[in-house]
């Protein structure tokens, strides 16, 4: 720390004068030995470094903290995935049964009568009384598209998938109308549900269920909820 310097009319000069011997000219008088300047650089430095350590730890749990809540939110979506898929599969269970009574009834020989249940599975959806109304519906339909365009004549770069994408996208769109109605998660399960099950009936080449699943969402189902906003 610098010393102040002592002025010679000052008290504490005179003092001086009067108290201490009087020293030669030839003696030099010992000054107080200043603090170093890399002192105070290395305290200085030592409470940056300390500083830095604390920011290091804090950040260190917060990422913890963030990294957990992640896992649990992945935790929580994986869970009510499942717990959706699990709904969806009980709904079409439900329904099975008076879905393939539809279906037999619209038989002819080998020949599904698809025309005849989509209109009837609008019907059923349109009904202010019917618990699922559009769940119900969508079990007619997709029953009476697997087992209809399984038979179809099938063949690479035609697959079962193309057959039910160009009858829902370019001839009657009734199925997707059930799906845009629908709360959208319970849509998306139910759809990838139907597209795996389409396809495990069919070995051949062709769309995939994810392009199929993909033109849904970005084309056909758009186009339905429009045709409903139509008619409202």
């Amino acid at each position: 720390m610098p010393v102040d310097k002592v002025m010679s009319n000052s008290p504490f000069a005179k003092m001086q004068q009067i108290t201490k011997p009087q020293v030669k000219s030839s003696q030099t008088v010992a000054q107080p030995a200043a603090q170093p300047q890399n002192a105070k650089n290395t305290k200085k430095t030592t409470s940056i470094v300390v500083g830095a350590v604390a920011l290091a730890a804090l950040g260190v749990t917060a990422y913890v903290k963030r990294d957990k809540i992640g896992q649990l939110l992945k935790k929580g979506g994986k869970q009510s995935t499942e717990k959706l898929q699990k709904k969806i599969t009980q709904l079409k269970d439900k329904y099975r049964a008076d879905a393939q009574r539809v279906l037999r009834e619209n038989m002819d020989g080998n020949i599904v009568k698809i025309e005849n249940i989509e209109p009837a599975a609008a019907i059923r959806s349109a009904s202010p009384t019917e618990e699922n109304k559009f769940h119900q519906a969508a079990s007619w339909i997709e029953e009476a598209y697997l087992a209809g365009y399984s038979q179809a004549e099938l063949k690479d770069g035609k697959n079962i998938l193309n057959y039910i994408h160009t009858r829902i996208g370019s001839e009657n769109n009734t199925l997707a109308q059930m799906y845009a109605q629908m709360p959208k998660a319970e849509a998306e399960v139910r759809l990838q549900q139907f597209a795996a099950e389409a396809i495990s009936k069919d070995t051949h080449t062709g769309m995939t269920p994810s392009e199929f699943i993909k033109d849904m969402w970005d084309v056909i189902i758009p186009k339905a909820k429009a045709d409903l906003e139509a008619l409202k």
